[in-house]
């Protein structure tokens, strides 16, 4: 799976690179009504195989993109308890909201955010840049969190079993990990709370390690 993932990224990298190669082109060219159709017409092909590359990992690999809701992010900042000098990760970091809020509420926290599919990833790292968050594309399975103070969380319950083991081998005692919607499956929480979105009632969950 990790060598699809590759493959993807270098697909879409190869996508963004001959995006920018005709955007060159249309600048020099003389804007000929017939090359500027065509010009349009092979953008709008590569936008769609971006987007076709995007559906296919989120459904092999696991990871939909499905945003938190802003009720859901607040409530979330809130049980986590930031006081402002923690070391904060995002698993599965999307769009980068929930650093962006947490980030917005405590500026001298150190905000890391990971996301693996390559499309949204870099929706995360523009929205980010300035902000001082980290946006790294990686595997939240593969990718080291020992220096965690706290952790959010909103995955598919497919993942949250491996996630548990991980966490049991990396994170300190005292780590507090917040899960939007799905819960671990063999952790007790020390506390959740109920949060009205569009969806209908949803469950934040808190974890200490």
């Amino acid at each position: 799976m990790e060598s699809l993932s590759q493959d993807w990224w270098m697909i879409n990298t190869n996508i963004a690179a001959g995006t920018y190669l005709l955007v060159a082109c249309l600048l020099w060219s003389s804007y000929d009504a017939c090359v500027l159709a065509d010009i349009l017409l092979f953008l709008v092909l590569l936008l769609i195989a971006a987007l076709v590359g995007t559906v296919f990992m989120h459904l092999f690999l696991r990871i939909p993109y499905v945003p938190s809701s802003r009720k859901s992010i607040e409530t979330m900042i809130a049980l986590a308890k930031l006081t402002g000098n923690e070391t904060v990760y995002d698993l599965g970091a999307g769009d980068g909201r929930v650093l962006l809020k947490s980030k917005k509420y405590y500026p001298e926290i150190t905000a890391i955010g990971i996301e693996r599919v390559p499309t949204i990833w870099l929706l995360g790292w523009v929205r980010s840049r300035g902000s001082g968050i980290r946006f790294e594309r990686a595997n939240a399975l593969r990718r080291d969190i020992c220096d965690a103070d706290v952790v959010f969380l909103y995955l598919f319950p497919s993942l949250m079993s491996e996630l548990e083991k991980k966490f049991d081998r990396e994170l300190r005692p005292g780590t507090k990990v917040v899960a939007n919607v799905f819960p671990f499956p063999n952790r007790k929480p020390v506390r959740h709370e109920e949060v009205q979105t569009w969806l209908g009632k949803k469950k934040v969950w808190v974890y200490e390690w």
